[in-house]
């Protein structure tokens, strides 16, 4: 039996059963449940048929493992957890344990909280709160310990959006509302994390510098994922062309963007491209803070990568569930209730079926500049996660394709040249503000085709999808590929058998 049977058994049995326990998730599973485990194992150990044993043991595998995964990161609160004391005024006692998050008319902070004052009395607490601060008085910055007083509540109700599930991603489950900070003791952050946010604080920056507004906004959005900036007409215009997704960090976009970088070394051959685009891709994520998230997607953007590079099907598919496989294990909650997480999966996995079927569509277009690569990646992964984007936000943008067709090839060249003048203007800054000019004319473009295409009647419909229908969108979209792949690989195949038997002829 080979390997990879093994592989999709246990990957396929563990990732089934992650999915389906977003609706069972407890800390403690029944012993009864491990015991049924154990004894259908060692039935089937006992059987005669040695490969079907060896994948249903396989199986068995990667359900105990999705349950203990889920068991291990389901949380409960008790009474040494800071969300035991909500709905009281209290002083919190903690340190900023994340990056501030600015926006236009509040900041968000992360923290880490250790102690707290509520009622009579102070008592040793642990978990993360979500301070939002409207006054902005205080400014607080990573690693500082202070204390902050508010009423503490759980994550309130968002219609049409579960604001408790995303916020439980990050381990915060209580929210406060602050009335007054104070510094309270000496900084507790870690020096390598500070230095990461320093160097973005300061890229910013310089990029509010070099560019005026809105450019300066989509540029922070495009580059590092801030969308503080971004004025809401111009979202707006973004979701209803279906380009909300170009200021979000995720394994979509820098897939495009590798596949840029490496159609830029076209000279070089096919394997040493990707040593230099990972390099692009550790800058980026640097650059950015190196935020969990934007881990998770530069681990999504190389599998996409490697399928835009490698021609072995098989391999690729077991290496993007294997990569699945280690991300869920550390926290399930991803596959659940991450949508960015949900779309970089789709996109790569569209990217890697749906590439190569693409690459004879695209024949056509010039290679320059990465623009045959990147009409194929954008194509593929627009496939595979257009359906789940009507899903999530229950708009159907009727301009998406062609908008995004139209924008995505300009955004390439405008991120790099906007990264370069900004990184330019640290050593030369007429030379970084010429650059910029460049980039700047390429955004502004950009916008202007957005707006244009915003303005369009019917540009995006509110539409309503049941999972059963997005099942059956996924299974036309399988059944597709699938035939062609028979449909091409046997025309190959009675290609090949006909060249032969003629070549044998006298």
């Amino acid at each position: 039996m080979r390997r990879s049977s093994l592989s999709y058994a246990f990957l396929i049995s563990f990732l089934s059963t992650i999915f389906l326990l977003q609706w069972d998730s407890q800390p403690h599973y029944p012993a009864a449940l491990w015991i049924s485990l154990a004894i259908l194992g060692l039935l089937i150990l006992l059987s005669s048929k040695k490969s079907s044993s060896a994948l249903a043991i396989a199986g068995i595998a990667g359900m105990t493992i999705a349950f203990t995964s889920v068991a291990r990161t389901t949380h409960v609160t008790t009474s040494s957890d800071i969300e035991s004391h909500a709905a009281q005024f209290v002083t919190i006692h903690g340190t900023v344990c994340n990056e501030p998050d600015k926006r236009t008319t509040q900041t968000f902070y992360t923290i880490c909280a250790k102690s707290i004052e509520a009622g009579t009395g102070t008592f040793a607490v642990r978990g993360n709160v979500l301070i939002s601060d409207r006054r902005r008085i205080f400014h607080p910055a990573y690693g500082d310990s202070i204390s902050v007083n508010g009423t503490l509540r759980k994550p309130p109700y968002v219609p049409s959006f579960d604001y408790a599930k995303y916020l439980s991603l990050s381990e915060i489950y209580s929210v406060l509302s602050a009335k007054e900070f104070r510094a309270d003791g000496a900084w507790q952050g870690n020096v390598i994390k500070a230095a990461l946010f320093r160097i973005r604080e300061r890229f910013e920056g310089r990029v509010e510098e070099l560019f005026p507004e809105p450019h300066a906004s989509f540029l922070e959005g495009l580059l590092t994922g801030a969308k503080r900036g971004i004025p809401q007409e111009l979202m707006d215009e973004f979701n209803a062309t279906g380009l909300s997704h170009i200021v979000a960090i995720s394994g979509y976009n820098i897939t495009i963007v590798l596949a840029f970088v490496s159609s830029l070394l076209f000279w070089l051959p096919l394997r040493w491209r990707f040593v230099p685009s990972l390099v692009s891709l550790v800058a980026f994520v640097i650059l950015t803070g190196a935020s969990a998230s934007v881990v998770r997607a530069g681990i999504m953007g190389t599998m996409g990568l490697l399928a835009v590079q490698t021609g072995r099907k098989q391999e690729m598919r077991l290496t993007i569930l294997w990569t699945l496989f280690v991300m869920l294990t550390l926290n399930p909650k991803h596959l659940w209730w991450d949508a960015s997480f949900q779309l970089s999966f789709l996109a790569v996995v569209g990217i890697a079926e749906l590439q190569p079927i693409l690459k004879r569509l695209c024949a056509p277009l010039p290679a320059i500049f990465g623009i045959r690569d990147g009409m194929q990646v954008t194509l593929s992964a627009q496939i595979f996660t257009a359906p789940w984007i009507v899903l999530l936000f229950q708009r159907l943008s009727l301009i998406s394709p062609l908008s995004n067709i139209t924008v995505l090839p300009l955004i390439p060249p405008a991120m790099l040249l906007g990264f370069v003048s900004v990184m330019l203007s640290f050593v030369s800054p007429p030379l970084g503000q010429r650059i910029a000019t460049a980039a700047w004319g390429i955004l502004d473009l950009i916008l202007r085709i957005i707006g244009g295409f915003a303005r369009l009647p019917f540009a995006a419909i509110p539409l309503e999808i049941s999972h059963a229908q997005i099942a059956a969108c996924y299974v036309f979209i399988a059944l597709a590929v699938a035939l062609w792949h028979f449909t091409i690989g046997r025309g190959t195949r009675l290609s090949s058998l006909f060249h032969a038997k003629r070549a044998q002829r006298p």
